[in-house]
């Protein structure tokens, strides 16, 4: 689910990273998701959120803002 200044587009720049969020990754496959993440050929940063390891506030904001990728 992709939530953030991905998803206002005043607020999405050069700088901007994107933020995406993850249900269902397991512990041991998380740093190779991490790592598949990092390796993507793109201009911006992508940054992984796991859903089970996030606090309740941010896990709210993207259940109520985000979008499904």
């Amino acid at each position: 689910m992709a939530f953030g200044s991905l998803l206002n587009e005043s607020m999405f720049t050069l700088q901007s990273d994107i933020d995406v969020a993850t249900w269902g990754i397991s512990a041991e496959d998380s740093m190779r998701a991490m790592g598949e993440a990092m390796d993507l050929d793109c201009e911006f940063d992508v940054q992984l959120v796991f859903s089970d390891s996030c606090s309740c506030s941010l896990l709210a904001s993207i259940e109520s803002e985000g979008m499904e990728i």
